[in-house]
Formats: C-alpha cells, structure tokens, sequence
C-alpha cells in the first residue's frame, strides 16, 4: 500500500511526453536551427484552443506533427501558431480592405493619363494594399483547412489549391486585387470595370465573421456577448459604410463614361470639389436618411433613375437592418437573462401546482422561500449537469463548493486531505426553514449534519433552548457514534439554514479509519450526553419546584433567572 507521500514521488518520477517535434539536435547550424524552429511554428500546436477537438490526446497530436513534416513539409497547419497569428492579422486585414476598397471606388479620384499627377500619397498606398492582397492570395494556397464534420485536417496542397479555387474566394481576391494605376492611358470602359471589380472584396464579409472569434480568444476576450456585440456594431457601420460610398460611387460611372454634367444628380460639381473626407460625411448623412426614414434639410434630393433605384434599395436594407437591430438587441438582453428566465418559468409552474392541490397561504409561502434560497432567482438543472461529469471531476467540483464549509469545520482540519475528499463527496445539501425541525429528541438517528450557513436553536427534550449553533458547527453525532444512544436534543431552524447531511454508513467508512478523531468524536459526544442529562434534570427539578414546592407569583422569573 503506498502512502501519499510515495504516491507524490512516484507521480513526479513518471515520464512525460516530449511533443517538440522534429527535435534540434545541439550539434547544428545556426540556420538550421533557425528553419528548425520556423517548422515548429507550422506544426500543429498543443496550445491551440481547436486542438483538442481534433486530437484527443498528446500522442495524436505528437502522430499529427510526424505525418505533416513528413509528408506535406511546406504547408502550414490551420492549428498552428503561425495560422493563430496570421489569423488575426487576417482579421484587421480584411476589416481595413472592407472600408478602403468601397471608399476608393467612390471617394478617391486620379487621372487616368497620369495616375501619380494628384494625391500621390493615396495611390501609393492603394498599390501596397493591392500588393499585400496578391501576397495574401499566394499563401492562401499553402494553408490546410480543417474538415470538422469529420474531423479531419486536410494539408495536401493539391486539394487546398481547388478548394480555394472552387469556392470563390481566389477570383473574388485576385480580381479585387488588381492594381488601379494599370488603367494607366486606358479607356473610361476599362477604368469603370477595374473600378468595380475593387468591390468583389465584400466577399471578404464572410471571412472577417468567421475570424472574429479566433481573434477574440487570441487576445483572450473570453465574453461571447462582447464578441458577438462588436462583430455586430461592425457589419452595422459596414453596411452604413457601403451605402454612402455607393450614393456617390454609382453617379461617378455616368460622370466618368459619359462626362457630361450632373445638373440632375445629388452629386454635383460643388459636391465633387470639397475634399473626400467632406464628401464622405455629407454622403453619410444623405445615406442616413434614406436607412432611417429621416428628413434632413438642405440635402439635394436624387432625380436620376439608377440614383432613385438605389435609393430605394437603401430604403430597404434600412428596414431590414432596423429590424435587425432590434432582434440583436433582445437577443443580447435575453441572453444576459436567460437563467432568471428559466427560474421565472419554474415560480409559475410552481405556483400553478399549489393552485391545483390548494395548499394553504403559509405553505405556500415557505415553497416561495425555499425556491428562492436555493436557486438565487437563476435557475440551472444541476442534476443533468452532473450526470455528464466524471467521478473525478464530481469529487473537484464538491470539494470547490465546500470549501468554506472544510475551512469552517474544526474536526476537517484534523483528518488527512483525502479523508476530507472522500467526506465531502457523500455530504448531502439539505435547506431548512425557519422553524423547520432538524432533529428530533428521543428518536434514532441515522446522519448527522454540518451547517455551511445559517443558524439553529438546540432543545432539551422538556423543551429548554440550550444553545445556537451557526456556520460551521456539527451536530446529530451522538447517536450515530453510539448506536444505542437515542438523540438527546432537538434541533430547530431560527433562519433558513443550509446544512450537508452525512449518513452513518459513510460517517463509519470515513472517521473510523482515523481512529484519533473517532475518539475525539466519542468523547465529544459523552461529554453533550452528560451535559444535556444535567441540563434536563435541572430543567425538571426547576418545574416541579413551580408546582408544587413554591407557588409564586414571581417563580416564573425566579425559574428564568436561574436559567440564565
């Protein structure tokens, strides 16, 4: 038999699983070192928080490095450290591509004959971002993908290319990618079509959704509500984003392939010669309108057709988005609420059942008490939870949640860790009412009890209150130590009390081991024998003294004065 301390050593001197691999062996190169621990970077990862999904246990994940670096070398796992970063820049990325691309195509104008004549600084940084976006799409085609209705990781690059290929996102990146400045000398035909195809980079949306959790846990942001609040807020100022770029984009076509004067159109020449940021928020307020069904003076109304059209379908997507926002908030609201909802559901249930038996006021009462001291208002199915939990994981989670009851216990500090472990995993939570009684003299008694909160008043058998006991105390062992011995008190609830209740059959499995504080337990519960025998004698003699030896008018407090 090992004791715990062996135990503790034998569990210290058990090997661990080495998951570096390949391993870097000390007698290389510098470079080689160096490619070395890049590899490592496009492995799978331990630490990655989808890993566990995929890969059970730290031999598949060890079996998962052989197999990539073995076979498919130059690919980057979609569980990797390097993927986790490149996700998240990813995500600002796509999120900064979003709102640039639709402001080029309205706001930002150069000459066709010579691009770098004017606001060279923009071009110039269009041709980075455009340079960055064909980048991008090279090392799409060196990412694995994961398969996660069956659990798969897929890191074959012939079957990443057509899977990148196939569903949409190659063309959309590479022909929103295309540089501006190529339209160098072009015709306004051609112009207007590169122009149009910057827009294929909503696409994107998807995408930017999608990462938005992964960034979150990257940056350790671990409420969902927040998560969900911001990727909301922002489709929300994408979608306002997208309608004031197009109100000035969609009359630059006419503007552009026809070059003839806009007198009509809501864009007009006084318009196009403010600077774009003073267009951008004119052409916000002119989308807002038409999103929330404002007026807005001294705004130019549209006339022209394409310009009514869209007008129109901003109009819609504003209903929609409005409904939306309304869904979205009650959905958040509810979801803050969904457990006081579910106790809320359960109060009325219970107040039909006392309906349908008619129980009296008072009962009903003490059922509304008890419900609402036990859930807290919030209400959780605590049996299904822990049907699905190991043994291992039950005896944590009890151990957790009594731990201000091990603290406050005296004899848990006596016992070894373990005993206290296996004690608490047979403690049995019971809530009592004022008023509620817990124990009841000259009976047998099968348990006894630990009080985590609250207070109760212990009685003699004749009914004189002898103490209080509150958090911490113990009581009913008396009659479970010495099984002949009836209970020698009562014991009353004052306030709601919640107590953990240890049968006898356990109490024996658990302190008889120890046979030290058994025999503190044993003289304990002599000594409360004699001492409430002695108080009970008093008590009677006291009465018959009332009754029959000094009938007084002042007995009664002459009794109550002795007793104190």
């Amino acid at each position: 038999m090992y004791s715990r301390d062996s135990s503790i050593r034998l569990h210290q001197t058990l090997p661990t699983l080495d998951l570096e691999y390949p391993p870097i062996p000390e007698n290389i190169s510098n470079w080689e070192r160096t490619k070395l621990r890049f590899h490592h970077l496009l492995l799978v990862s331990a630490t990655h928080p989808n890993t566990m999904e995929y890969f059970k246990s730290e031999v598949a994940v060890l079996q998962e490095k052989k197999r990539h670096f073995d076979n498919f070398k130059y690919t980057v796992h979609p569980l990797s450290k390097f993927n986790q970063i490149y996700e998240v820049w990813c995500f600002f990325f796509y999120g900064m591509l979003l709102f640039f691309k639709t402001y080029d195509f309205a706001f930002i104008r150069i000459n066709i004959t010579n691009p770098f004549s004017s606001r060279s600084g923009i071009t110039i940084t269009t041709v980075v971002v455009d340079v960055l976006s064909l980048l991008n799409i090279f090392l799409q085609f060196f990412i694995g993908y994961t398969v996660q209705r069956l659990r798969y990781v897929e890191l074959d690059k012939s079957k990443i290319s057509l899977r990148y290929l196939t569903n949409g996102l190659f063309f959309c990146d590479l022909f929103s990618s295309i540089p501006r400045v190529l339209t160098w000398n072009s015709s306004p035909l051609v112009f207007v079509i590169i122009l149009s195809l910057t827009l294929l980079k909503l696409r994107r949306i998807t995408t930017f959704i999608r990462l938005l959790q992964p960034t979150a846990r990257f940056f350790r942001i671990k409420s969902n509500t927040k998560t969900f609040l911001f990727g909301f807020f922002f489709i929300v100022a994408l979608i306002m984003h997208v309608m004031t770029c197009f109100h000035v984009g969609i009359p630059r076509y006419r503007l552009t392939l026809t070059l003839a004067p806009l007198n009509r159109s809501y864009v007009t020449g006084y318009l196009l010669s403010l600077p774009p940021s003073r267009q951008y928020v004119i052409t916000f307020f002119k989308s807002a309108q038409y999103t929330f069904l404002i007026d807005i003076p001294y705004l130019r109304d549209h006339s022209l057709p394409e310009e009514l059209s869209f007008c129109f379908i901003n109009y819609i997507v504003g209903k929609l988005l409005i409904a939306v926002i309304w869904i979205v908030l009650l959905y958040t609201y509810m979801s803050q609420r969904v457990l006081r909802v579910k106790f809320e559901e359960v109060m009325t249930e219970l107040k039909e059942y006392m309906l349908a038996k008619q129980l009296p006021l008072d009962l009903k009462k003490r059922l509304i008490s008890y419900y609402r001291y036990k859930y807290r208002n919030v209400f959780f199915n605590e049996v299904f939870i822990r049907t699905v939990l190991s043994d291992n994981l039950k005896r944590e989670i009890d151990v957790f949640l009594r731990k201000s009851l091990i603290k406050q216990v005296s004899i848990f500090s006596q016992i070894p860790a373990r005993t206290v472990k296996q004690i608490v995993t047979h403690l049995i939570p019971e809530i009592y009412l004022p008023n509620d009684m817990i124990i009841q003299s000259a009976t047998y008694g099968d348990c006894m009890y630990f009080i985590e909160r609250g207070t109760v008043a212990v009685f003699t058998p004749s009914g004189r209150e002898i103490c209080h006991l509150n958090d911490g105390a113990y009581f009913g062992e008396v009659s479970i130590i010495m099984p002949d011995q009836k209970r020698t008190a009562s014991i009353i609830a004052i306030e709601t009390t919640r107590t953990f209740k240890l049968r006898k059959e356990h109490f024996d499995a658990c302190f008889q081991k120890d046979e030290q504080v058994y025999s503190m337990l044993l003289e304990s519960a002599k000594t409360r024998i004699e001492e409430t025998k002695q108080m009970e004698l008093n008590y009677k003699q006291l009465l018959f003294e009332q009754i029959y030896a000094r009938p007084s008018d002042s007995l009664q407090e002459d009794i109550e004065d002795e007793l104190v």
